[in-house]
Parts: C-alpha cells; structure tokens; sequence
C-alpha cells in the first residue's frame, strides 16, 4: 500500500515521504495513528500544497535572520562590570549578559544559547564572540568590557 508518511516514523519514512508499506503495517499502525494517510490524489495535492507553504516560510525566517546578523555585526557591545587588580572582574560576562545587550541594542529577542563562548570573559578589553542564529547563519560580535569605575 502507498503512503504518505504525515510525522517522521523510526525506521519506516519521515514526515511528507512517499513510500510503499506492507498492508497490514498500514491499516493496523501507521493510519489508526494517524503517523500516514493513504497515498491519494488529493492527499498528495495537499501535500504538495503543504511542502510549498513550508518553504515559503523558511524563506521568510532566513531572511529575518540575515537582516538580524547584519544588525547584529553592526552593533557596538560595550559591557561595563566592576574590575580589581590586574584588570581581572569581580564574577564574569556570561553569554546570558552578551545575549541581554544585544537583545536590548537589536530589538529583537536573542537566546542567550544563541551566543557561543568558550569561557566566560573574565578581562577588560576587547573580545570576539559567535552569536548561532541558525545552522546556515552565524556572526562574529565583538564585545568591549570596560571598567564602571
């Protein structure tokens, strides 16, 4: 029996893939589940429909993600935090405290597990973080830590 495979399902297809299935998988799991649907004309119809809805919306959040980065590289962080001797900080800049600023300079809400760190900044001066806005989309920030004196 075809199918159309309606959520992704171990071993057997992923959500919107056509495959043929033996009679019985289909009418005594994957249907009553409601994991496929029989492979109709009209099914595949709304499928199709459904595929090109899908990538029409990726192609809307990639591009609200590239207009993201781009304000996002362009922006100035300048984080200030107390400092002792040797310009080392009393506590760190977390990615939780980077994530914050740009949020609050972009506008928009960014994840604090979006800013990637090696280690917390723990030194005055200039620093490099990535910020991940997707697999396909990241940028380098720079981030200034200056004494609040």
């Amino acid at each position: 029996m075809k199918v159309i495979f309606l959520k992704d399902v171990s071993g057997s297809g992923r959500a919107g893939e056509i495959k043929d299935v033996s009679d019985g998988y289909a009418k005594n799991y994957l249907l009553p589940h409601k994991l496929a649907a029989a492979a109709t004309e009209g099914m595949l119809n709304k499928v199709e429909a459904l595929k090109k809805s899908q990538e029409r919306q990726e192609a809307k959040t990639e591009g609200e993600l590239r207009d993201l980065a781009k304000r996002i590289s362009e922006a100035d962080v300048v984080l200030p935090a107390k400092v002792g001797e040797g310009k080392k900080l009393y506590g760190s800049i977390t990615n939780a405290d980077i994530a914050e600023k740009l949020s609050d300079i972009t506008r928009s809400e960014i994840d604090k597990r979006k800013v990637e760190m090696d280690e917390p900044i723990k030194q005055v001066g200039m620093h490099e973080v990535s910020v991940r806005l997707s697999p396909s989309i990241h940028v380098k920030v720079k981030v200034k830590v200056e004494s609040n004196k």
